[in-house]
């Protein structure tokens, strides 16, 4: 199969309107739900930056940040204000990945950037210091939409599709799910589902029903999970390229049918 070719593109650029947003008082960027932030310390490090739209320069309010630091156990959130600016304080010494994250817009990690193919960086946290300028540029997400049927064309309810990247596993490509909700949605009445938010990159769609329910309802009996657009081997299944802010639409699966049971 011929892998489609991602244009790399230059890193984007902070726009003007960041220059002083770390100027502005912390306690304008909401800091987690009242009751939750602990009584700050003289020797607590923090975490600053702000969050505008990759295609616009704009500042992006409500945006969820999120930290986390699996060595010491720690998972804290907070919000971006109306300047697109948060600030998390109070934070032990450790090494956090940080997280923003906001509806119909890619989640990203701090020093993440899907189209140049580069992974998150972790920000280390020492006591006594705030670390500024982890800023994120989040481009608006990617979209499939598109129905799951049967092999008679009837829509089938209930079903768990999932977008599912690509990863190097000995040498070979494997598909994982993908590490970011909302990647996964049930279809409708109408067999129709539609997956948001995902970043630039290649996916193949999993169509899985009966996947959380102890005892298969009726209309998924005889049905098997599925790779779009109709296959149970992975070498038979497209790969689709979706690019920030591009909807991909009538990606429709037929579902497999298992074989009738000899009697």
């Amino acid at each position: 199969m011929t892998r489609p070719m991602i244009a790399r593109a230059a890193p984007l650029l902070l726009c003007a309107c960041l220059a002083g947003a770390t100027a502005h008082p912390a306690s304008q960027a909401r800091t987690g739900s009242p009751g939750t932030q602990p009584a700050e310390k003289k020797d607590a490090g923090g975490i600053r930056g702000c969050v505008v739209a990759a295609d616009t320069g704009r500042p992006l309010r409500e945006v969820t940040v999120q930290v986390i630091a699996t060595a010491i156990g720690v998972v804290r959130s907070t919000w971006t204000d109306a300047l697109g600016c948060y600030s998390l304080t109070n934070l032990q010494a450790a090494r956090y990945v940080v997280q923003a994250s906001k509806l119909a817009y890619a989640t990203l990690q701090f020093g993440e950037n899907p189209l140049l193919g580069s992974t998150g960086t972790p920000v280390q946290v020492s006591d006594g210091k705030t670390v500024p300028n982890v800023d994120f540029w989040l481009p608006k997400g990617g979209v499939i939409t598109g129905r799951v049927v049967d092999d008679a064309g009837e829509p089938v309810p209930n079903v768990l599709v999932q977008a599912m990247d690509v990863v190097p596993v000995s040498g070979d490509e494997q598909p994982r799910a993908f590490p970011h909700a909302p990647s996964a949605r049930k279809t409708n009445d109408l067999g129709r589902y539609r997956l948001f938010g995902l970043p630039t990159g290649e996916y193949y769609v999993f169509a899985t029903p009966g996947s959380q329910a102890a005892k298969k309802p009726a209309e998924h009996e005889g049905l098997l999970s599925t790779y779009f657009p109709g296959s149970r081997d992975l070498t038979a299944a497209t790969r689709l390229l979706v690019t920030a802010g591009q909807e991909l639409q009538n990606v429709d699966i037929v579902l497999a049918a298992a074989p009738p049971s000899r009697k």
